[in-house]
């Protein structure tokens, strides 16, 4: 990863940091399992007020079917333009397939609403920011350590998406 913070060049209270998640992130709805990986990316952001982290998984690591929303993007002024996704009928995900070039580095990874789907990080504790794990307790979740299970939430916007339907076998 490049550059560690990256701010808005319009507005300095406005930025975020995207960090490796160091431990494998699984996604469900139900019973369905809609993505699993081991190279996931966290965004840990800042802008009217201090964002939930929100974990992005590579689009190559998602197994269940996603379906484009039609006629539906979001913009956001640090990230870019964002598609959505629905799981049977209700939207649950979004990826920035449009982003702005200072974060590219979110390119190709798909994010889910926390509220929408179960978010688990298994594996090794790993810190949330940069080396320093004294914050695991104040997150809005725990962290696990071995076979830990640590549900995450995250926010979103409201808002064309050409694309196609999203099914990887994993």
């Amino acid at each position: 990863m490049a550059r560690l913070t990256i701010h808005n060049p319009r507005n300095d209270a406005h930025f975020m940091r995207i960090m490796p998640v160091r431990a494998r992130v699984r996604v469900r709805r139900g019973n369905a399992l809609l993505a699993e990986s081991d190279r996931a990316i966290r965004i840990l952001e800042t802008g009217r007020v201090v964002y939930d982290p929100v974990a992005h998984i590579p689009e190559a690591d998602i197994i269940g079917p996603l379906e484009p929303v039609p006629n539906k993007s979001t913009h956001c002024p640090l990230k870019g333009d964002a598609s959505w996704f629905s799981h049977h009928g209700e939207e649950i995900a979004w990826i920035y397939d449009r982003p702005l070039g200072i974060a590219m580095q979110s390119c190709g990874h798909v994010a889910f609403l926390a509220g929408k789907v179960t978010i688990e990080e298994i594996g090794e504790d790993t810190p949330l920011l940069a080396g320093r794990n004294e914050c695991a307790g104040r997150w809005p979740y725990k962290r696990g350590r071995g076979n830990g299970v640590a549900p995450m939430r995250n926010g979103s916007t409201t808002g064309g998406s050409s694309r196609s339907s999203m099914r990887v076998s994993g």
